[in-house]
């Protein structure tokens, strides 16, 4: 199978996108992801190659997931310091 690489706009873009496929894989197999990958880490799935994809998307889901959260963090921590309320008190 040849896969092709997509490029977004922006790591919102690609989480949007890849949460659609996750959406995809649910429906397809009737089971969240969350609980198909504990599923999947524990041994308890075949390794169909849709299983293996599926967990591949979830694992940059989640990586995703963790990048737009800590690049939020720290735009909230750098505006807080350079917020004019803060620099009057």
């Amino acid at each position: 199978m040849v896969k092709k690489r997509i490029t977004y706009a922006s790591p919102l873009d690609a989480l949007l996108a890849i949460a659609k496929r996750l959406g995809k894989y649910e429906n397809k197999y009737g089971i969240d992801t969350e609980e198909f990958f504990y599923d999947y880490n524990q041994g308890k799935t075949s390794d169909d190659e849709d299983f293996i994809e599926w967990a591949g998307y979830y694992k940059h889901y989640l990586g995703l997931r963790r990048e737009i959260t800590e690049q939020r963090y720290f735009i909230s921590q750098a505006n807080h310091r350079t917020s004019p309320l803060r620099s009057a008190r």
